[in-house]
């Protein structure tokens, strides 16, 4: 089998058949790499907003779980007001120093 012997010519003539693109494709490619790029990261639906909006609805989970713990605790409280007369007795004599007609009762302040 013989080789062909190419001349100076022929081989830049090859190797400018080997680009891969033509340079009009480049420019359309890299407009719409910048549009995608826009879109993605501007307007209403951006990825930057959307994490921004992920996160807002994660803190107002946790804020509502804390919430409904608290009301659970209030709402036992309420029941225990109700019900229990030696707990209001207690809190009545703690919250409010309130004491029984014949009773001293001595405020101890840390120093």
């Amino acid at each position: 089998m013989k080789k062909k012997a190419y001349s100076r010519y022929s081989a830049r003539k090859r190797s400018s058949k080997k680009q891969t693109l033509p340079i009009r494709l480049r420019w359309v490619i890299l407009v719409f790499m910048l549009f995608l790029v826009f879109v993605f990261f501007s307007g209403p639906k951006s990825i930057i907003r959307l994490y921004s909006l992920e996160q807002e609805k994660h803190r107002l989970e946790m804020l509502k779980e804390r919430k409904e713990k608290e009301s659970q605790k209030l709402e036992e409280e309420i029941q225990r007001l109700e019900s229990d007369t030696s707990y209001i007795i207690k809190m009545a004599r703690e919250k409010y120093q309130l004491k029984h007609p014949d009773e001293k009762v001595w405020i101890i302040e840390p120093k």
